[in-house]
């Protein structure tokens, strides 16, 4: 089966993703996304749903023979940022960008769902189209399970992927945990407020709060395991706003990292008790708090496998990367993979396009007919083809 996008199915690809990316919108907010999105799916001749899990977009691809249902999922939100690419289809929305390439996404999944329709009569089962919203920390993926998509549809494998800083066309697969468990960190620590040429009679926060994360930094040092691989970033301090008044309290917020759901409630359970013990110290109260917990994303090793086989085939020589070692991104897709077996790619966007989550972040444009022509494989692998 020739999994290769025709000239012209190419050029309409990269007009819709020019288009999704001048037109970025927050999570839960994708509204003209999923209007573009829909009507890409309807001229594709496939029967759509929207509002997914709020603003999500489905669409099926059923061949008329029994087998199993695949699904491949796209991402659909973009970032608060301000875009400085300088390309010639930059965001026209002031201080949003797809910054995170969530536009090449849904063009793969776009490129690969006209790819599998052109060859349904070879295809066996059905393929789940998934657009999904808000993936961003915001849980777009939990409000598509809440949405009941699933009781309607029993998958029996998902694909998706990211684009990745790998040189173009390149991929990586990844065995077992493929991407980090995460949690965001909110600490808040509480003393009394009052003037700053009056100490003696506040209780100055923020000498404890200091405290506070130089010694979590100690204890990262200081405890961890070389041989396990965990996280624990702290990326904002908030406290008062005048140069003469001591605040109540101070906020630390940060991000941890693990590979599995063990040692991320180990993690929760010493920084607690040292935040606790540091703030005491100072004469101070404390809160610390995990929120917003998601397991590592997992790699099927059957999936894995299949999509071994495939990348083998349709990639050049030296283009596929198979290992064991996971990275400490995080990924609402985890969710799937309490449901049913996932496979999750890093798919090649060239290594000069900028970082992942920054203003100049450009993949280059052949990882888009690219990534269609993979999740499209692997989709017609798992359907017997």
């Amino acid at each position: 089966m020739n999994m290769e996008l025709t000239p012209e199915e190419t050029r309409w690809l990269l007009e819709v993703r020019k288009d999704l990316h001048r037109h970025p919108e927050a999570g839960f907010h994708e509204t003209r996304t999923a209007v573009r999105i829909a009507r890409e799916l309807e001229r594709l001749g496939l029967p759509v749903e929207t509002g997914i899990g709020g603003t999500g977009v489905a669409a099926v691809l059923d061949t008329g023979r029994p087998g199993p249902v695949v699904m491949l999922r796209g991402d659909m939100d973009a970032l608060p940022v301000a875009e400085e690419t300088g390309a010639g289809f930059s965001s026209m929305i002031p201080g949003m960008m797809h910054a995170c390439g969530h536009d090449v996404h849904m063009s793969w999944v776009l490129g690969a769902a006209a790819l599998l329709t052109r060859h349904r009569e070879s295809l066996s089962g059905r393929v789940l189209f998934l657009f999904q919203p808000a993936e961003e920390s915001l849980g777009g993926a939990q409000e598509v399970i809440r949405s009941g998509l699933f009781e309607r549809y029993t998958v029996d494998a998902a694909f998706s992927g990211h684009v990745w800083p790998l040189p173009t066309g390149q991929v990586r697969l990844i065995r077992g945990d493929a991407l980090a468990s995460s949690a965001h960190i909110e600490i808040v620590i509480t003393g009394q407020d009052g003037h700053g040429a009056r100490p003696h009679h506040a209780v100055n926060p923020i000498p404890g709060a200091c405290t506070v994360v130089s010694s979590l930094m100690n204890l990262m040092a200081a405890h961890r395991n070389p041989q396990d691989e965990e996280v624990l970033s702290i990326c904002s301090i908030r406290a008062g706003e005048k140069f003469n008044v001591i605040p109540a309290s101070v906020t630390i917020l940060g991000t941890a990292r693990t590979f599995s759901g063990e040692k991320m409630n180990d993690l929760e359970e010493r920084t607690g008790t040292l935040v606790q013990g540091v703030a005491g110290g100072f004469g101070l109260t404390s809160i610390c708090r995990f929120l917003n917990v998601y397991p590592p994303v997992h790699n099927d090793e059957s999936l894995v496998q299949l999509a071994a086989g495939v990348l083998e085939k349709i990639l050049g020589p030296g283009s596929l990367e198979i290992t064991g070692k996971g990275v400490m991104v995080a990924e609402d897709f985890a969710w799937y993979g309490e449901l049913f077996p996932t496979c999750y790619l890093l798919v090649g966007g060239g290594t000069g396009t900028g970082g992942l989550h920054t203003s100049t972040f450009r993949p280059e444009e052949p990882v888009i007919p690219a990534g269609a022509r993979i999740l499209a494989a692997c989709a017609a692998a798992r359907l017997g083809v």
